[in-house]
């Protein structure tokens, strides 16, 4: 599962790369980089935190994103929502949490008209709402167990 996460992450940040017209080389360093990253290799193996493996998604994410942003189009939204339910499962909160700021933070329009703003807002709580619908089937049980009635301590019923 690993590896291909690995293989994955690689494939989707050398799409990303090409679509923000990189050349096959910058575009293949670059994929590299990314599935091969220290850090998060470090985490993937030697820490045997597999929490992280959901960050292969990234990529694909942004890519969906930026072309909702700039085509106006459902399609490319929805497969962000799809792919960014996929970080959100595969990874623990902390890091979907990182994720989505460095998604917001990556894709405000660099021409901030109230036009460009209300499109990357529109298409992004597209992109969250997919998810959160997508991730549904392990949030509900998630919250419902966490309402579960505390029994009193033992010394407090022997009190009664």
């Amino acid at each position: 599962m690993i590896a291909l996460h690995v293989l994955a992450a690689g494939i989707f940040a050398y799409r990303y790369a090409r679509s923000h017209d990189l050349g096959e080389v910058g575009s293949l360093v670059a994929a590299i980089g990314f599935a091969f990253s220290p850090k998060w290799m470090t985490h993937l193996l030697l820490a045997g935190h597999t929490v992280t493996i959901g960050l292969a998604w990234l990529p694909l994410v942004l890519l969906g994103l930026e072309k909702a942003i700039q085509k106006g189009r459902a399609w490319p939204a929805i497969g962000a929502g799809v792919a960014f339910a996929l970080l959100v499962l595969g990874n623990a909160p902390q890091w979907t949490f990182y994720a989505g700021v460095f998604v917001a933070a990556w894709t405000v329009p660099a021409e901030r008209t109230r036009r460009n703003l209300l499109r990357w807002l529109l298409c992004g709580l597209g992109v969250v709402s997919i998810a959160v619908f997508l991730c549904a089937v392990q949030l509900l049980p998630t919250i419902e167990a966490s309402r579960t009635r505390r029994e009193p301590p033992v010394s407090n019923r022997l009190n009664r």
